[in-house]
């Protein structure tokens, strides 16, 4: 975790990719996440309250970046 921050970077195959991908972030202090960027855009498929950020039909790298508050 990075200044409020977890980031992750994945890599989804194009080749027989999955219909959805589920990100689970858990932050160590419990706090909710507040946004969203999926390779530097917003982000709205994400539910803070079972902290699970929902990638569905990519392919390709894609680097999630979960923003926390108080």
């Amino acid at each position: 975790m990075d200044n409020g921050k977890i980031t992750a970077t994945i890599q989804i195959p194009n080749r027989s990719p999955a219909k959805n991908v589920i990100l689970r972030f858990r932050h160590p202090q419990a706090k909710s996440i507040r946004g969203v960027t999926v390779n530097g855009r917003p982000w709205k498929r994400f539910n803070p309250d079972k902290e699970v950020i929902e990638l569905k039909e990519s392919t390709g790298k894609a680097v999630v970046v979960a923003r926390y508050g108080p």
